[in-house]
């Protein structure tokens, strides 16, 4: 499937004098296959999907944390309420 995928973007990149160039074509798919779409395929992985999704649900947890505390830090004294509903 990469092989397919890499002589495809290879024949849309080359020129058409190029692209009839039977060593330059195999030279530019095999480069295309191993440097870039070799490691564009790893961040498809399940591994690296449910790594990215951990990461951004941390990241969004500890946002809302620190926009809780910032705007509990930013109320006025006057605006603070207790427990018992009887403001401060």
């Amino acid at each position: 499937m990469l092989r397919a995928v890499s002589d495809g973007l290879a024949a849309c990149l080359l020129d058409r004098s190029d692209g009839n160039k039977t060593m330059l074509r195999a030279f530019s798919r095999e480069l295309l296959a191993a440097a870039v779409l070799r490691n564009v395929m790893f961040y498809f992985t399940p591994y690296t999907v449910n790594k990215a999704r951990g990461l951004q649900s941390i990241k969004t947890s500890q946002r809302t944390d620190s926009l809780a505390e910032s705007a509990h830090a930013m109320q006025p004294l006057g605006a603070l309420v207790c427990a018992d509903g009887i403001g401060v």
